[in-house]
């Protein structure tokens, strides 16, 4: 399905806010889909009961199979991102900087813009259909207010925080944001924890652009000189 509609969508140069509008219309599609097949998926209510490829995971008596499909959805993560890592350093990855960058001129230098970027939306299409089967196991099942809009929000939330540009950044920026909700909004903070997570958005987004990776790789060290400068010209002006 991926293939199909990124076909059309960039075979025709669509783009910007016009690709992020079609994307939420999808998405609002499958919503919508998902709750008139009601006799098969349970409406509202959704599909529950699902059990994990390694049996049950509730209660103490199967904590172990919990820690399988935990170390199962490591390793996932380990391979998935290692195979991020090699697409992006090779020179395929250079080609996706130089379309996003300037895609005109990367048409014009003779590549197939729109088959580069159908292939990375087709296999970021497999790799969402994989954590979301993986979710599924952990969640024992799936309703449709899992398929709104607000999830893609969330997402873009994780990368902002966790650092643009940059694939650790978006798994850090996951494991913070997810870690944030977990313990926000079963605790005390439970009416006014999607404000907090809105906020610390908007000042990522205005104070610190690059996210947490840019911090440490870029405003720390930045910081650390000017006040080792600062500290060397004191200690010429007391000389």
């Amino acid at each position: 399905m991926a293939f199909i509609i990124g076909y059309f969508i960039f075979k025709n140069r669509v783009k910007g806010v016009y690709f992020s509008i079609i994307s939420q219309a999808l998405t609002w599609a499958a919503y919508s889909i998902f709750i008139a097949l009601s006799s098969y998926t349970n409406g509202n209510v959704g599909i529950t009961e699902i059990k994990t490829i390694f049996g049950s995971i509730k209660g103490n008596l199967h904590r172990n199979e919990m820690f399988k499909l935990y170390y199962l959805a490591l390793i996932l993560m380990t391979l998935i991102f290692a195979l991020s890592r090699f697409l992006v350093s090779r020179k395929f990855g250079k080609l996706l900087i130089a379309i996003r960058d300037g895609e005109n001129r990367t048409y014009f230098s003779g590549y197939k813009v729109s088959a580069y970027k159908n292939f990375i939306y087709v296999l970021s299409a497999a790799l969402a259909g994989i954590a979301g089967a993986v979710f599924v196991n952990f969640n024992g099942s799936i309703t449709p207010s899992q398929m709104t809009i607000s999830y893609s929000i969330t997402m873009v939330i994780w990368v902002a925080v966790g650092g643009r540009g940059t694939i650790i950044g978006a798994v850090i920026g996951a494991f913070l944001i997810n870690l944030c909700e977990y313990n926000l909004s079963s605790g005390s903070m439970v009416e006014i924890w999607q404000y907090i997570i809105g906020a610390v958005f908007c000042v990522t987004i205005i104070f610190f652009k690059s996210g947490i990776v840019g911090i440490v790789s870029e405003q720390l060290p930045a910081l650390f000189r000017r006040l080792k400068t600062k500290g060397k010209d004191k200690a010429k002006e007391a000389a």
